[in-house]
């Protein structure tokens, strides 16, 4: 009886461990580009290989893929457009092109803003499949001159 109990305590103790290790909550990927000062350049297109950060997460996994741009809140950028690829080994699987509204009719941001940078966050893709060659690509259809501000443009790939 002694032995089966002292047994379960050191099953439980040992699990504990192991999940208290866990990255919970934490994203399976975070890629962030810095943006010169004087713009996001159209020709300075921007790739994203997302890749799960722990090696012992399946790759075939579903993931949800948000974009993340931020950007000087001084600077009163209305909107932005964008081109959204996303490509693997066997060709093209998404083609967009999103026009980010930046701010209100008024002029305020309509993202969180700290600190005196503005962050938007914008769920591109949800229960995405990452294949082998996975590839995401972002692009500005805006003259540089319209996206004066911009700081960073990232993604960030979550588990689902």
């Amino acid at each position: 009886m002694r032995s089966v109990v002292s047994t379960i305590l050191t099953a439980a103790l040992a699990i504990s461990c192991l999940t208290a290790c866990d990255r919970q909550g934490a994203p399976s990927y975070s890629h962030f580009e810095e943006i010169p000062s004087s713009g996001w350049d159209p020709l300075d297109v921007l790739t994203f290989y997302p890749t799960p950060a722990d090696s012992t997460e399946p790759l075939h996994s579903r993931y949800d893929l948000t974009m993340v741009l931020r950007y000087a809140a001084r600077h009163k950028i209305a909107a932005l457009p964008i081109a959204v690829t996303v490509e693997d080994n066997n060709g093209i699987l998404h083609a967009d092109t999103l026009i980010l509204r930046l701010s209100r009719a008024e002029g305020s941001p309509k993202a969180v803003t700290h600190y005196g940078v503005t962050e938007l966050r914008l769920p591109l893709y949800q229960d995405e499949r990452i294949t082998d060659g996975y590839a995401l690509t972002l692009e500005s259809f805006s003259p540089k001159s319209h996206s004066e501000g911009v700081m960073n443009v990232g993604i960030i790939m979550e588990r689902r």
